[in-house]
């Protein structure tokens, strides 16, 4: 028999144009031993005393389920969809594929 796998409310803070994830909020309950979920509008007047972006409108929320300890590094917002999706890595469009000077000396 398969333990379910226990998910926690967090509120993730994100730059609306480009979706890039710059904060991250979760409100543990004590005596309930996890976190617990806000109404969204809650969550947001709590961070915007210490958040004037969010209180200008820069950055939006999103409510979110996961795994507790899950790292939201190298995630963002695909927009508009708002879904948590890989952030893609940078690449180089040199097209360079010449070896460098230190590996042609080697051999």
């Amino acid at each position: 028999m398969s333990k379910a796998k226990s998910t926690e409310t967090t509120y993730v803070f994100y730059d609306p144009a480009s979706g890039r994830i710059v904060g991250e909020y979760s409100e543990f309950d004590a005596q309930k031993g996890h976190c617990v979920a806000r109404d969204l509008e809650q969550v947001k007047k709590a961070v915007t005393g210490t958040s004037a972006q969010l209180a200008e409108g820069t950055f939006q929320a999103l409510q979110i389920e996961r795994e507790p300890g899950t790292d939201l590094q190298g995630l963002k917002v695909k927009l508009p969809t708002k879904e948590l999706v890989p952030r893609r890595r940078a690449s180089s469009k040199s097209g360079n594929k010449r070896m460098p000077q230190a590996a042609k000396d080697r051999g």
